[in-house]
């Protein structure tokens, strides 16, 4: 028996021609081996071949041979070697079947029996499973060792909201929000990066407003503590390469608005120029937000974040807030849980029923962050 690769089939040789009995079984369904007169075998495609067992335990002792006096040979019947060439990467294995039978004026040969260690079958079937497959079981046997690593978020708050959120090893992970003009996307991103930047270098690609004007340093006296600001860089970003710089320089990158961006390179798209490109990198990406719903810079992109966030604009200031609606990393159902952008507090919807506006105001959390 032989496994020929190049041809993917199970080849059979044999000293002679085969018997009518054996002919007729290796024809049989499920075994469907044919003479190859080119290749003088018998032979059959080895995919999805299942009676490899059946059909050595059939040609291994099953019926008896003749000896040239027509007397039953049960000590020494024909011997016939199979070889089957496993897969690539396998050692090759060998074994011996016996009692193949054949025309009685046949001679008998008797050879010695090899036995192997492991079943020539059970060896096939195991490479055939395994080698050169990138099944999920191959792949966690290669990362069984392998441990997942969180971004520590210096803050119990937003940590619930944006839930456990993972550092990458390939690829990156985007949180897109979006809001109206004036629902205080703004702050909330000073209020991330001030988190952030507790125990992570943070990058702020600040397009909207310029990080030498007074709007922007008003926000970072009321936001940003004094770890923060030695993790915090804010450089001008006029051009793609600055901001390829400011990415690869940072673990955390804020980027106000994606619209601005945009302005660069009309076509930059969030997954594929952001998301793909890096490698263990966090993004918070601005939309703005027209009256009607629709987003500056494309929904496309707006909607290729991990986790997808959006504000809702009330009358009331202090009632702005941060909901998600989507976040593959959540650690409370999307529709239970928002975020309030004055306070700095998540508020589960059930207790927001029973709290004063007052209380949902509450303190900024953000000012003094405990690390």
């Amino acid at each position: 028996m032989h496994l020929h690769k190049g041809l993917n089939k199970v080849q059979l040789f044999f000293n002679s021609k085969p018997s009518e009995t054996v002919r007729s079984y290796l024809k049989s369904t499920g075994h469907s081996f044919r003479w190859s007169p080119k290749n003088k075998v018998w032979q059959r495609p080895y995919k999805s071949y299942a009676y490899t067992d059946e059909l050595i335990d059939y040609l291994n002792g099953n019926y008896k041979s003749k000896t040239l006096n027509g007397a039953i040979n049960t000590q020494n019947p024909i011997n016939k070697e199979v070889f089957v060439e496993p897969l690539p990467g396998s050692e090759i294995h060998q074994e011996i079947i016996n009692s193949i039978p054949v025309e009685s004026s046949i001679p008998v040969k008797p050879v010695n029996t090899i036995q192997s260690n492991i079943s020539t079958v059970e060896k096939v079937k195991q490479n055939c499973t395994t080698s050169g497959r990138n099944s999920l079981a191959t792949r966690r046997q290669k990362m069984k060792d392998r441990s997942f690593e969180l971004y520590d978020i210096a803050d119990k708050s937003m940590a619930d909201f944006i839930g456990d959120i993972e550092i990458k090893n390939k690829e990156s992970l985007v949180l897109t929000i979006a809001g109206q003009r004036g629902s205080m996307k703004t702050r909330f991103a000073f209020q991330f990066m001030n988190i952030m930047a507790q125990k992570y270098k943070v990058g702020h690609a600040s397009l909207e407003e310029h990080p030498e004007t007074k709007l922007y340093w008003d926000k970072v006296d009321q936001y940003i503590n004094e770890t923060a600001l030695n993790n915090i860089d804010n450089p001008e970003i006029k051009n793609l390469s600055q901001l390829d710089k400011l990415i690869k320089e940072n673990d955390v990158i804020v980027i106000d608005s994606f619209a601005k961006i945009q302005e660069l390179d009309s076509k930059l798209q969030v997954d594929t120029h952001l998301r793909k490109k890096y490698d263990g990198k966090l993004f918070l990406i601005i939309f703005q937000q027209t009256s009607d719903g629709k987003m500056r810079g494309g929904a496309k992109s707006g909607f290729d974040g991990d986790c997808i966030f959006f504000v809702e604009k009330k009358d009331d200031y202090t009632q702005n807030y941060v909901r998600a609606d989507k976040n593959r990393y959540e650690r409370y159902p999307t529709n239970e849980i928002i975020f309030n952008i004055h306070s700095g507090r998540t508020i589960f919807i059930k207790e927001q029923e029973n709290m004063a506006p007052e209380e949902i105001e509450g303190k900024n959390n953000f000012i003094d962050v405990v690390v």
